[in-house]
């Protein structure tokens, strides 16, 4: 049931955690779009599969133009390393990748979706109606 005290519950655990998150990515060194490519490239990084323009489009939900705008800053600022390739230009993080903000951004999100995981799992248990 939508409007089930339980389901109330659950939604304001998961917006608390989502705002937890949004909070965290505002205290980045770059505004929040700019720090959403840059987790994008990351990803490709620690997934062993660097991503192109068009994927990182794909995986952000932004227009590739400002994806590009947003590249463009991220390879000023030393931060990312662009190989352009004959069919696609893939985008890297270079040896700079790690700054005074990435660790303790890590470990705020985790412990805010640690905390939101354990307070759902608590609630699953409860007979809440």
């Amino acid at each position: 049931m939508l409007n089930s005290p339980k389901e109330r519950a659950k939604r304001c655990i998961l917006i608390e955690m989502m705002l937890g998150i949004q909070e965290a990515i505002a205290k980045l060194e770059f505004d929040g779009e700019v720090s959403l490519v840059l987790m994008a490239v990351r990803l490709g990084h620690y997934q062993g599969k660097p991503l192109d323009i068009t994927s990182l489009a794909g995986a952000t939900s932004l227009p590739r133009t400002t994806v590009l705008r947003h590249i463009r800053l991220l390879e000023a600022n030393d931060r990312i390393a662009i190989k352009r390739g004959s069919r696609r230009t893939v985008v890297t993080l270079n040896g700079k990748a790690e700054t005074k903000f990435t660790k303790p951004f890590y470990q705020r999100v985790e412990r805010i979706v640690r905390e939101a995981s354990r307070d759902l799992s608590i609630l699953d248990t409860k007979t809440i109606d």
